[in-house]
């Protein structure tokens, strides 16, 4: 179980960092995209700086109001995204070494909590008209349910003794 536990979260952060990556990559790319619509619109064609003024008054307007932002933290800032990912390998390793009950505990709740937000991030996506992304965090989100399912399984067993190791016996 406990291999089951360390595959669904290194596989949920992965995709995790792949999402993000994609995401991140497609937001340096709207303001050409706005400005061949904006000219084809008008029979004209605007300036860069103009469309790059107007995306970007455009943009903010647009975060600030879909934006989640817990306690005034941008939970989208490259920062967050190392931490987050950085706390679920920790904490994967961690399920790994010491799989105690308690441990177990906090492992299913983070990983309810990052579900959560998956789930948030779907219809953010969804919104944006991002359909792949939208599945990319469905898919996520399901690796961290499955996730936190397994750690509370493992949790109400009592997790696994200092001596057990993980290994397959001979």
């Amino acid at each position: 179980m406990r291999r089951l536990l360390l595959a669904l979260m290194l596989a949920a952060t992965a995709a995790f960092v792949v999402g993000v990556a994609i995401e991140h990559n497609d937001e340096h790319h709207p303001v050409a995209v706005e400005a061949a619509e904006h000219a084809d619109e008008h029979g004209e064609e605007a300036t860069p700086e103009h469309e790059a003024a107007e995306h970007a008054e455009g943009s903010e307007a647009h975060e600030e109001s879909e934006e989640l932002r817990p306690f005034g933290i941008d939970i989208e800032a490259t920062p967050f995204i190392v931490l987050a990912a950085a706390a679920s390998v920790l904490l994967a390793l961690a399920a790994w070494l010491r799989p105690r009950a308690a441990l177990l505990a906090v492992i299913a709740g983070v990983m309810l909590a990052f579900a959560v937000l998956d789930v948030r991030e779907v219809f953010h996506q969804l919104d944006e008209d991002r359909d792949g992304l939208a599945l990319l965090a469905a898919l996520v989100a399901t690796l961290h349910l499955a996730s936190a399912a397994v750690a509370a399984l493992l949790a109400s067993r009592g997790g696994e003794p200092a001596g057990a190791t993980g290994t397959i016996p001979a």
